[in-house]
């Protein structure tokens, strides 16, 4: 007999609720509202299975560890904040689960008594410390999964008796003795290790010779992958997204021929090279690695007609022996959404890039492509009249293609979100040919310039003195050494630059700052790492006047502050933040012309004064990391400084003397100062309670 409780009711269950149901077996509260469990549910002695999920109960009675023939309780998501103390009486137990029950502190001495569990699902228990302790004796464990479970405690001697587990889930959380305490796992068949390991693959995971799937994804310190990987002749799937520092893959990955799958997104410093050479592992989908072949005509690249996916990723296309192999897969015809094409540099070619990269036209619906290693002079038709082939594209990279000298009119591009350009060291110039008529780039929110050594010229108008990227939300230039602009400012709410002193000196003639009356006033932002980033307007408004310059954050530089001409033309400033710059001091009338500015942060400052300008519209001021700072100089009308209430000078060691003028700001009725890292104790506090204030 099974019972299930529907939507709609509301209410405590009755005390009767059961009467008419002694041998019943199944119970399926999972759609019931209620709030305590009535203490007839005790007299359901046959009762097998009890889902209980993401109920309201706070508290699991006493009398449900009657149920001595249960087998299966699931209180997932439940607002439980106590397992029953006796739950150990439930000898019969094999499932349960109580994940995301957040709620619970710590498990029941009893606990220990269910022996003959094979399900347990902890997950995001967090709250409950040392959970290692009560896993001893839960011998026939064969799936248990303690993802985001904080803090698990040692599992060298908790796990070493549980050699039937055939599924381990330990992602996000933190264990010691992890890695050893695998070795005797030779059951496992699923291993999830996502976010949890604190440096190397210990050689010990060769020993899990049954394994299936192995997910190491975002684990951030991960930078090699042990030789003995090979030895898991099973493996179908390996997860290795998001490993950031990876470098290298073993070459004993090209050993397992199971492997099917392999995971490899947003791996940036992986040598592509190193990914598996096998043929015979088909494709490794969605990442598909092209091998020439000793003494064929063509390469593995034909394995892709009978492929059908939403992403694919071919690497290594220098081992494409003709245009003509490529013209046969047909990427065309095929579904892909996402796309990325990539050419080892350096690499020896048997055919010519360009030809290869002609005959990989995308379908007209893909949504994302990348391209990388590309080493001919020009692109394709296809790329070159790019606006008329996919006008679906949101994203797209160029990256590492040294030898091409022009850019594709990518301007016309209706849907392109995000456009990140990278090394591309033959371009010296981004005019109009770019743009490709009135209005360009709509929608662009995103746009990255990195390495671009030889990019001397930007215009941010399309050639028709119209202004481009109406609703850019976010420019990055990072090592562009030559670069300036001299039509106007760089465009964009949110813009990145570091390392790029000649844009700093830009000097254009024609000013993005001013915005008429009723325009969306958003903000610019130039730093070394992502920061504030605020979206434009409705993007149905496919062109709208560019938006000021709120917030410009400037990162090793080694142009004097006084020299930045690019500041003239940014009137609107908010908030100015300066890191790691070889020259920061200023003259005190620089800033007089930067009405709304508000905030000044200086941080690892590297010349032996700051010199703080004289503005009256403060409310922040603040200095961290600088160590090479000797003296902190104060404007003249700091007492006229009425708008402050932040200033905090940090972790500058050397700032071994404070300006007598400080004291005068001890007035300001919610001023916070905090001064730390010279020669005096933390002190943070409120004006209204400041003791007088030391200057050594």
């Amino acid at each position: 007999m099974a019972l299930r409780f529907l939507k709609g009711g509301r209410g405590d269950l009755c005390i009767a609720s059961f009467a008419p149901a002694r041998f019943l077996r199944v119970l399926d509260l999972s759609e019931c509202f209620i709030q305590c469990f009535p203490d007839s549910i005790g007299e359901l002695k046959q009762l097998r299975y009890l889902n209980a999920l993401a109920i309201n109960v706070k508290i699991v009675p006493e009398c449900i560890t009657k149920l001595i023939n249960l087998v299966y309780l699931n209180l997932h998501g439940s607002s439980i904040s106590a397992l029953p103390e006796s739950i150990g009486k439930l000898e019969r137990l094999m499932h349960l689960d109580i994940s995301n029950c957040d709620n619970i502190h710590q498990l029941p001495v009893s606990f220990r008594n269910l022996k003959k569990l094979v399900h347990l699902d902890l997950t995001r228990c967090w709250r409950i410390s040392d959970i290692s302790k009560w896993l001893q004796n839960m011998s026939q464990l064969d799936h248990l999964n303690l993802s985001g479970c904080g803090t698990i405690g040692h599992l060298t001697r908790a796990i070493r008796g549980l050699t039937g587990l055939e599924y381990l889930n330990l992602s996000h959380a933190s264990a010691n003795g992890l890695q050893q305490a695998l070795v005797n796992l030779t059951k496992l068949r699923y291993l999830n290790l996502r976010a949890s390991l604190d440096g190397r693959l210990h050689e010990s995971i060769g020993n899990l010779s049954n394994l299936e799937c192995l997910n190491l994804s975002r684990n951030s310190k991960l930078r090699t992958i042990p030789e003995s990987i090979g030895n898991l002749r099973k493996l179908n799937t390996l997860d290795l997204s998001y490993c950031k520092n990876l470098r290298r893959l073993p070459g004993s990955l090209s050993a397992i021929n199971s492997l099917r799958f392999l995971h490899i997104n947003d791996c940036w410093e992986l040598d592509k090279s190193t990914l598996p050479q096998n043929k015979n592992n088909s494709s490794l989908v969605p990442n598909f690695v092209v091998h020439a072949g000793d003494g064929e005509s063509s390469s593995n690249l034909r394995e892709l007609n009978d492929i059908h996916l939403t992403f694919l990723d071919i690497s290594r296309l220098e081992n494409v022996k003709s245009a003509e192999e490529v013209k046969r897969i047909n990427l065309a015809g095929k579904s892909i959404e996402k796309l990325k094409l990539a050419w080892t540099r350096n690499a020896k070619r048997f055919g010519d890039d360009g030809e290869v990269l002609s005959e990989l036209v995308p379908p007209a619906k893909l949504r994302s492509l990348s391209v990388e290693g590309y080493n001919s002079i020009s692109f394709p038709f296809w790329l070159m009249s790019i606006a008329t082939y996919l006008r679906s594209l949101s994203n797209l990279t160029l990256r590492g293609l040294p030898s091409c000298n022009v850019l594709p009119p990518l301007g016309q591009l209706p849907l392109l979100c995000e456009l990140k350009i990278d090394g591309m060291g033959s371009i010296r110039k981004i005019d109009g040919g770019f743009y490709w008529g009135r209005r360009a780039f709509p929608l662009l929110r995103y746009f990255s310039l990195s390495h671009m050594d030889c990019l001397e010229e930007w215009s941010a108008e399309d050639g028709l003195n119209e202004l481009a990227f109406p609703q850019l939300g976010e420019l990055r230039i990072n090592r562009c050494p030559l670069l300036r602009f001299k039509a106007c400012s760089p465009p964009g709410v949110t813009v990145v630059i570091d390392s790029s002193d000649q844009v700093l000196l830009s000097s254009g003639e024609k000013n993005r700052g001013h915005v008429p009356d009723g325009s969306v006033a958003l903000g610019l932002t130039c730093i070394s790492k992502q920061d504030l980033m605020i979206h434009g307007p409705n993007p149905r408004f496919f062109y709208t006047i560019p938006t000021p310059t709120h917030v410009l954050d400037v990162t090793r530089c080694k142009v004097p502050l006084h020299q930045w001409n690019l500041l003239r033309h940014l009137p609107g400033l908010k908030r100015i933040e300066i890191t790691d710059c070889s020259d920061i001091s200023c003259g005190s009338t620089d800033f007089r012309q930067y009405i709304s500015l508000d905030s000044l942060t200086v941080k690892h400052g590297q010349n032996g004064t700051v010199t703080l300008p004289e503005r009256l519209g403060y409310t922040s001021l603040a200095v961290f990391f600088c160590k090479g700072i000797k003296t902190l100089q104060l404007p003249e009308s700091l007492q006229q400084l009425t708008c402050l209430r932040h200033l905090e000078i940090t972790s500058c060691p050397k700032l071994v003397a404070l300006p007598e003028r400080l004291g005068d700001l001890t007035s300001r009725e919610f001023l916070v100062i905090r001064l730390q890292g010279h020669q005096e104790p933390t002190r943070e506090h409120p004006t209204t309670h400041m003791p007088p204030m030391s200057t050594n």
